[in-house]
This record gives C-alpha cells, sequence and structure tokens, in this order.
C-alpha cells in the first residue's frame, strides 16, 4: 500500500446577487475547481488484522459550472 500524495487545490467562485424588497433575493455563481492529485476511492480494499480497508489513489480533475438560488419572502405572516 502506498499512502496517496497530498491534494492541491484552486477554487474560484463569481457571482450576482439580487434583492428585491417584497419578492426575496436571486443569485447566480459560476465557479471553477481545479484538483491536482485529488485523492479519490479506488475501488479497492484490502483485508489486514481482520480489518477491510478502502484504498485510496489520486488524480487530477476540474470542476465547472453554474449556480442558481431564488429564495422568496415569507408568503403568510403566521
Amino acid at each position: 500500500m502506498v499512502e496517496p500524495k497530498n491534494e492541491r487545490r484552486v477554487k474560484l467562485d463569481i457571482g450576482i446577487r439580487s434583492m428585491f424588497e417584497r419578492i426575496g433575493k436571486l443569485s447566480v455563481v459560476g465557479f471553477f475547481v481545479q484538483q491536482q492529485d485529488a485523492i479519490v476511492l479506488s475501488d479497492q480494499t484490502v483485508t489486514r488484522d481482520n480489518r477491510t480497508m478502502e484504498l485510496y489513489l489520486n488524480r487530477d480533475q476540474r470542476q465547472l459550472g453554474v449556480e442558481f438560488e431564488a429564495r422568496s419572502t415569507l408568503l403568510f405572516n403566521t
């Protein structure tokens, strides 16, 4: 068994938020994540001393996306 390397990660989030006094809020956020040597499950296991352990490996990966969020104000004052 080889111990996984340390992961290096860069994250970037940028977005816009609009607040409407009587309606609620709306936000749009774009994000980017770049990981070098990310630690991920390898789908392999090892059993030692009656203990089963999941093995990990390193891989480079990227994620890119957009998040939308809308929240309304309280509809009824109960």
